[in-house]
């Protein structure tokens, strides 16, 4: 969501109807993009016992939201793929550390046909957990970085214009999750809560290709605190020749301190003494989440993984599917 939000702005900036007058934003070491705080955490081996194995991995995501118009807040439809590895392994009794590195391919369209932004990401998180019989608790350190090719088009009397600008965003945040997994007969059930602070920038940017309509656009940063209480059930059912199927689902709420953004704008070419006007992008404050999935465990190292994950919230839905395979050293 960290990136998301960013982007967002962006589309909000190339969308928003500009006055005339001058006056006028893993518990597996993954970087929290699309899904932000709340989703399911890859367990890398861990079984209804809730126990960890050393493992690499690689998976890929894709999905959409929509957020319907409403009020002075823009309506638009988001498209991302991503692609990310990683791995995690056991230095100590109890102890493990891992990490993964991403590339997200993204884009944004204002519902109204007034905006555009095209971009991709990279992405890079570092994790460590601690195993303590039911319990398992995890920190990650993420970072990623954004660039966008933004377009907003101007409609005047029947003459059409773009404005077209390259804006870049960053992200640096510390998350963690505690877990409690109570295991029972082939079942087993799991609270859990994610913690997440976000540091968010988006740079400064000017467009060209408008005139006297181009934009000039501030630098803007902000940290951004969330919560997710969430609880999960799973269930083992063993198939022939060895191979296991779990299903799992989980829900809940995710929970956000301020999700919005603002930047100071101004016509590129107009006077200092003009001052500036603040675009400002509003996303629902609260979220209900649910994950649904499935896991086979194919051989004694190799596991596949499918998940579909769902966001609810004012005005806004959220859509991703994610297949994931791990090799289990």
């Amino acid at each position: 969501m960290a990136l998301r939000i960013g982007q967002t702005m962006i589309v909000q900036l190339v969308a928003d109807d500009v006055p005339v007058e001058i006056d006028a934003r893993g518990e597996d070491g993954t970087v929290p993009t699309r899904q932000g705080p709340g989703h399911r955490a890859e367990q890398d081996g861990s079984d209804e016992g809730g126990g960890e194995q050393d493992c690499g991995w690689v998976r890929t995501t894709g999905g959409g939201s929509d957020r319907k118009a409403s009020g002075d807040q823009l309506g638009f439809d988001d498209h991302s793929v991503l692609l990310q590895t990683g791995g995690q392994k056991e230095i100590a009794d109890g102890w493990f550390v891992g990490g993964s590195l991403a590339y997200e391919n993204s884009s944004l369209d204002a519902k109204q046909g007034t905006g555009s932004a095209r971009g991709d990401g990279v992405l890079a998180g570092l994790l460590v957990k601690r195993q303590l019989g039911s319990w398992l608790i995890s920190g990650t350190l993420a970072g990623g970085y954004g660039w966008y090719d933004s377009k907003r088009y101007l409609d005047l009397g029947g003459i059409r214009q773009t404005a077209s600008a390259s804006p870049e965003t960053q992200q640096l945040g510390l998350s963690t999750r505690i877990a409690y997994q109570v295991p029972f007969e082939g079942w087993y059930l799991k609270p859990y809560l994610d913690l997440d602070v976000t540091y968010l920038r988006t740079g400064s940017y000017t467009e060209s290709g408008a005139g006297a309509l181009d934009l000039d656009v501030d630098s803007a940063d902000d940290i951004k605190f969330a919560a997710a209480p969430m609880i999960e059930v799973g269930g083992k059912l063993p198939l022939k020749d060895g191979v296991t199927l779990r299903p799992y689902a989980s829900a809940g709420v995710v929970l956000y301190d301020d999700n919005s953004w603002s930047a100071d704008t101004r016509f590129a070419t107009a006077p200092a003494s003009a001052g500036t006007y603040q675009a400002k992008t509003e996303l629902p404050d609260t979220l209900g989440r649910l994950n649904l999935g499935l896991e086979l465990q194919a051989t004694e190292h190799t596991q596949i993984k499918l998940e579909y994950s769902g966001e609810l919230g004012e005005d806004y839905q959220g859509h991703t599917g994610t297949l994931r395979f791990n090799y289990l050293f």
